[in-house]
């Protein structure tokens, strides 16, 4: 029982890092291949159905033909969509501009570093997570909350390891938390904003996120009955 427990907590825990880095990191020839690496990807498909399951096989089918070319292309996107806030063609992969819109227009996006900004820092310092070592953009990126998860799934590791199980069940409470007061407060509507971009590649990452959050707050939620 402990081992499949360890077994699971680890599978989330590499999930949410590596999801974590298609935000985070621009992509390169080199990253994407890391990334996209055919043994990761056949790991991850049995978790998803349908459109998950399609998404992730088209990565697969991009890995085989991943080259220079591809590479650049796909750092063109990345930065068209999260780096040049070109109004049409630009998602915030932040939580104030979506919790915090100024508007009802799709492109009636709130400002950076708004009250959620703030809100997601306090979380981070109450769970002792030092996020300016890993990145100096704001707290509510995308990549870093994500990030985030993928550091408690750690902490709650460890806390099984040494048989710490009540300090365990705390951790996998703010996990829960984080996902329903933040993560899934937005990410919806990140994601619908994405699947209306002309990036294929970033609406099949965007899709796996989705799917995988809900899924694991589901599972979190059961788990802790």
């Amino acid at each position: 029982m402990k081992s499949e427990t360890i077994s699971l907590i680890k599978g989330r825990m590499r999930i949410y890092l590596w999801l974590s880095k298609f935000y985070l990191e621009k992509p390169s020839l080199k990253s994407l291949k890391r990334l996209l690496n055919p043994d990761i990807l056949n790991a991850i498909l049995p978790i998803y159905k349908k459109e998950g399951r399609e998404s992730v096989n088209l990565l697969r089918e991009l890995s085989i033909r991943l080259d220079k070319k591809v590479a650049e292309g796909l750092l063109n996107e990345y930065n068209r969509l999260f780096v040049v806030p070109i109004r049409g063609i630009y998602v915030p992969p932040y939580e104030s501009c979506f919790r915090e819109r100024k508007g009802d227009r799709p492109n009636d996006f709130g400002d950076l570093l708004g009250a959620t900004t703030f809100d997601v820092a306090n979380f981070y310092k109450i769970a002792g997570y030092d996020y300016k070592k890993d990145s100096l953009i704001a707290p509510d990126h995308i990549g870093l909350e994500l990030a985030f998860l993928g550091r408690l799934c750690k902490d709650e590791l460890e806390a099984v390891e040494q048989n710490e199980y009540e300090k365990a069940y705390m951790i996998r409470a703010l996990e829960s938390v984080f996902l329903r007061e933040h993560l899934l407060r937005w990410l919806p509507e990140y994601v619908s904003a994405l699947m209306k971009s002309n990036s294929n590649f970033y609406r099949y990452i965007a899709i796996i996120t989705e799917i995988f959050a809900l899924k694991d707050l589901k599972n979190l939620t059961n788990s802790m009955k």
